[in-house]
């Protein structure tokens, strides 16, 4: 990786780190107006119409693509955005908190690891107990403080969002072994719009009512989810995943949650127990560890020898 390329990384990463955080708020103000699956729908299909129109106009031929890079990018789409985002939306629904989902969206880099580890590729030990600290600390926030044995933070709404986190790990795994559109843009495109038909087909299968009857508060959040959330941060996310290793992109699952546990708690007033802070600060801890990890990896792969402190 030479040096500009990895100035772009860590600048796209930074973007990742601060917007993403503040996507759980967005999806909490828009869902508590409109159904999940259908708001999370309109979002991704103003974001792929948005982005097609862009397209059209700049070079209709970047668009171009086989049938078997537009099915690869649907799909992708509908494990990325449409389960990644959809059941997210849901678990908040059903009364996880939006810092509690970020948080519980951790689990990404855990996925991750197992997923590798069974296509036979050995993770740095760094890696491992990055992940062991992780989980150590989404296990605390869920058990630390009885939420969840006193009814406070909703069983089915955390498997619901640990099913998000599965949804987005499969798609990040996934991504460099699935025929899609060489043209970032493109690839992009198909996703979202994969992702809104997944979540208009899911929403028909769970009878969500086609009710957008939403406040100046929740369109305003919508707007942000499409132009922040689903054009700018995720086409970014893209490039990174060809052009970052796995386990250094998946750290965003890390740092976004500090960001949305402060905005839930100083717009919507979530409360910041021992669980919540003890909890962040073993994610947060996992990103050191992750991120040395990987550039011991890379100064490994260089020298031919481990780096050694």
């Amino acid at each position: 990786m030479t040096a500009a390329v990895r100035g772009k990384v860590w600048l796209g990463l930074g973007l990742i780190y601060l917007t993403w955080g503040s996507l759980y708020l967005g999806i909490r103000l828009v869902v508590e107006d409109a159904p999940p699956m259908v708001s999370m729908a309109l979002r991704f299909a103003g974001a792929g119409a948005v982005m097609l129109a862009f397209l059209a106009a700049r070079d209709v031929r970047r668009l171009r693509a086989s049938r078997r890079q537009v099915l690869g990018a649907f799909g992708l789409g509908a494990l990325l955005l449409g389960v990644g985002n959809g059941m997210n939306a849901f678990g908040q629904v059903l009364g996880v908190p939006s810092g509690v989902t970020a948080l519980l969206c951790a689990t990404v880099p855990l996925f991750v690891t197992v997923l590798r580890v069974m296509s036979g590729r050995r993770p740095h030990a760094l890696s491992l107990l990055g992940v062991v600290v992780g989980m150590c600390g989404v296990a605390y926030l869920i058990l630390g403080d009885g939420a969840v044995r006193e009814g406070s933070l909703p069983a089915w709404g955390v498997l619901s969002v640990l099913t998000a986190a599965l949804g987005w790990s499969l798609g990040s795994y996934f991504q460099p072994r699935v025929w899609r559109p060489a043209d970032v843009l493109a690839s992009t495109t198909y996703q979202l719009l994969g992702a809104a038909l997944f979540l208009v087909v899911l929403s028909r299968v769970m009878r969500e009512p086609l009710d957008l009857d939403m406040g100046a508060t929740a369109w305003g959040a919508l707007v942000y989810l499409i132009i922040v959330g689903s054009i700018v941060s995720f086409t970014v996310y893209q490039w990174l995943l060809g052009h970052a290793p796995l386990e250094l992109v998946a750290t965003h699952t890390y740092v976004n949650p500090v960001v949305a546990v402060a905005l839930g708690a100083m717009v919507l007033g979530e409360t910041l127990g021992p669980a919540v802070i003890l909890g962040g600060g073993a994610v947060v801890l996992s990103v050191v560890l992750t991120v040395v990890a990987e550039t011991r990896i890379h100064a490994r792969d260089r020298t031919g020898a481990e780096v050694r402190s």
